[in-house]
């Protein structure tokens, strides 16, 4: 628990932001790294904006006052944070920074945030900015992990910012961050920097030695604050200069009238340059200063030791992850661009090139052919994986865009209640189950049909012109025969066939809509599921609710990132879809090759098929665990299983275990779908599932995605599910609190 570690509550009179003069360089542990670094060059007469710092203890007394420390360990100790995957921490800090914005104020608060705004001149604007132990050190930057607030004025406004920066030492990026550094986000603490906002004419960075080229300085400039460049949305206006002279090599302007009034001249250039080589003689280390000009006055804002690393290809193949974790972290209009790049480039090349794929009719090739495309066919996995993890991936970002933005606008109970707002769009895999229905539907009207099939004809055999030949037909053109788009195919269009049987036999289900579903409040039958729960809100109304939280000058930004969250949440689960086509079309050649080396032995075909990782093959597979690691989960006797809530609702039924493809063409209606990870190529059988519980964690992985068009309570991050459920164990999903239940 985090108030075991030694928090007590401090004596009112205690804690109160103190001077840079009162602060010591060797206090990095209660005043934070960045402070100390300011209280140095503040003894060296650097220029600097009036500055306070608020210790740790502030922060320490916070969580003990306001119970945040009990909240914040119980949610920890559901799933250790090195189990858990990028999506889930995501999903934490989520969770974390709104149980912080939910806090209301105290009189300890007020009274604190009194005492800074005193300490500042009348009327004067405020900057706070995180100075957590640890951050801008030698071994470890943490540029960028935490948040910072500018232009504040008034109680409110700094308490609000206050607290904020408090939230962000929990910030998915800072725990990726720590995660990758080994460090325990328990024992972590915040201390806080108040600074005099100097609102310059220009602003910047400069860093002493280039990064990539120690021979060289950098300048980077944009007009106004700093916001603009740290965020990525104003390009800068560059300049390389000679690290030793701080002669100007290049200037690469900015998109602006470089003669812009109080834009920095080469003199100015010059004494940034100077600002920035005597930082880092103060340290004896090269620095990363931020600087603002304002009426020809340098003031620096602060300074960090420059971290450099080996920069790979493909950083999130790479041991340390922590450049690409911070590059999923885009501005609105860099995610605005992302979006237009994917939707109306990358995506349209994607289903291009599986069309060109499929249409190679590998039967024709000769094996020295079939060798070549082999080998076409991995660079183009390869490179398409690539594109998802560079593109795909950070353009989800605009989801928790949408859920950080809602939560700051409403500050609702459930962090996730703005999910509600993303169903219902033109999702690729509801559009296959709606395809899936109407083919059952087809059977259903149709008695000499149903008998045909089931005496186990398949749809290609049957009379020439028949409807139901000619619909299967397409399906399987453009989805594939279900589980033979990927490598765990065992069933084909026999299985195909043997689901849609098992549908007819039902009556149709209605199609999943804006969260429609959840009105269903009670169902039972004795072959059904029984949900029950809260009573929704429409997808209008808490839209509606929304954009009423913002004044007119901001309603048309709430609009368009509503706008980019739906569409990032869509291809969110899109892209995986269509990705999973290149894959199946890699596994259709990998097919043809090892029928062919069964025959007869081919060194090219041989050497070919060595150069395809397995893990271009596997991905999405649901194996469970090993039968005696299931076997020793059940002997541990656990009744309640933990996990992230993923979809609101409730539901009891059946669970049937996914281990093995054919798994999912025994399911049944009313079913809870539990299984290890749920590749979107599973999901044609959750319009018969009651729940869906998943291992593998995130509010956007797909199980989760699919279950909230379909109204389902979902529960993913349950660790071992596979091992501790078995079919036909009666449990509860409880998809607002994230439980599994055992119940007989």
């Amino acid at each position: 628990m985090l108030a075991s570690k030694g928090i007590k509550v401090a004596d009112d009179r205690t804690i109160s932001p103190c001077a840079l003069d009162q602060v010591d360089a060797a206090q990095a542990a209660r005043f934070g790294g960045k402070a100390c670094a300011l209280a140095v060059l503040n003894r060296a007469d650097i220029r600097l904006p009036k500055s306070l710092v608020l210790g740790i203890e502030a922060y320490q007394d916070f969580l003990v006052r306001s119970g945040l420390d009990q909240i914040i360990a119980e949610i920890l100790s559901r799933k250790s944070l090195d189990d858990m995957r990028w999506e889930e921490i995501w999903d934490l800090a989520l969770t974390i920074r709104n149980r912080f914005l939910r806090q209301k104020s105290s009189a300890w608060l007020k009274n604190l945030v009194a005492e800074i705004i005193a300490a500042f001149p009348g009327g004067s604007e405020l900057a706070l900015r995180s100075s957590a132990p640890g951050e801008d050190s030698r071994v470890a930057s943490h540029a960028g992990l935490h948040e910072s607030h500018v232009g504040l004025q008034g109680a409110e406004a700094v308490e609000d910012a206050l607290i904020r920066v408090w939230s962000s030492l929990w910030s998915d990026r800072a725990l990726l961050y720590r995660k990758e550094l080994g460090l325990n986000p328990a024992e972590s603490a915040m201390a806080v920097l108040i600074q005099e906002c100097i609102r310059g004419e220009c602003s910047g960075v400069a860093f002493s030695m280039d990064p990539t080229d120690a021979s060289r300085s950098v300048i980077e400039a944009v007009p106004g604050m700093n916001e603009s460049l740290v965020d990525g949305s104003t390009p800068p206006a560059r300049w390389l200069l000679d690290a030793g002279t701080g002669r100007i090599l290049e200037t690469q302007p900015g998109p602006w009238d470089m003669a812009h009034d109080g834009f920095p001249r080469e003199e100015e250039v010059q004494r940034v340059w100077s600002l920035s080589r005597r930082c880092s003689d103060i340290f004896q280390a090269p620095q990363d200063v931020e600087w603002t000009l304002r009426d020809g006055e340098l003031f620096c804002l602060q300074s960090r030791p420059i971290t450099t690393g080996t920069v790979q290809s493909a950083p999130w193949e790479a041991d340390d992850r922590r450049p690409w974790y911070l590059s999923l972290h885009r501005s609105f209009e860099n995610l605005r661009a992302l979006r237009r790049e994917v939707e109306d480039d990358l995506l349209p090349e994607l289903e291009q090139e599986h069309a060109a794929l499929a249409g190679v009719d590998l039967d024709a090739l000769t094996n020295a052919r079939l060798a070549e495309e082999l080998r076409t066919r991995r660079e183009t996995m390869q490179r398409w994986r690539d594109i998802y993890w560079a593109k795909f991936i950070p353009l989800a970002h605009g989801v928790r865009l949408l859920g950080m933005v809602y939560n700051d606008a409403l500050r609702p109970d459930d962090p996730y209640a703005f999910t509600a707002l993303l169903t219902g769009g033109r999702l690729e895999a509801v559009q296959r189950n709606q395809a899936l229905e109407a083919l059952a539907g087809l059977i259903r009207e149709d008695a000499a049909l149903r008998r045909s099939l089931e005496q186990g004809m398949l749809p290609g055999e049957l009379a020439a012109g028949n409807r139901f030949s000619e619909v299967f037909a397409t399906f399987v053109q453009r989805h594939g025969a279900l589980l033979c788009s990927t490598a765990w195919c065992t069933e084909g269009e026999r299985g195909l066939t043997s689901l849609l049987l098992a549908m007819a036999a039902e009556p149709s289900r209605s199609d999943p809509g804006r969260g429609d579903t959840r009105k269903k409040q009670f169902e039972s039958d004795t072959n059904g599921p029984e949900h029950f729960g809260r009573q929704p809100i429409s997808q209008a109304e808490l839209e509606q609710r929304f954009l009423a939280a913002f004044p007119d000058s901001k309603k048309e930004f709430a609009i368009q990132v509503l706008e980019l969250g739906r569409a990032a949440y869509q291809i969110r689960d899109n892209d995986n879809m269509a990705l999973g086509r290149i894959q199946g079309e890699l596994i259709r050649g990998v097919d043809e090759a090892q029928r062919r080396l069964q025959v007869r032995t081919d060194p090219e075909l041989t050497a070919a098929l060595a150069l395809i990782p397995q893990d271009y093959l596997d991905a999405g597979s649901p194996t469970g665990r090993s039968s005696s690691k299931a076997a020793e989960a059940r002997s541990s006797g656990a009744r309640t299983l933990f996990g992230q809530p993923a979809g609101p609702g409730l539901a009891r039924g059946p669970a049937r275990v996914i281990r093995e493809p054919g798994d999912l063409f025994a399911f049944q209606r009313g079913e809870v779908l539990v299984c290890e990870a749920m590749d979107p190529s599973m999901s044609f059988v959750v319009p018969m599932a009651a729940a869906i519980v998943e291992a593998r964690g995130g509010m956007l992985v797909h199980g989760a995605i699919i279950a909230r068009e379909y109204g389902l309570p979902c529960v993913t991050g349950v660790v071992d599910a596979t091992d501790h459920l078995r079919n036909g164990d009666r449990i509860l999903v409880d998809g607002y609190s994230g439980l599994v239940a055992l119940q007989g």
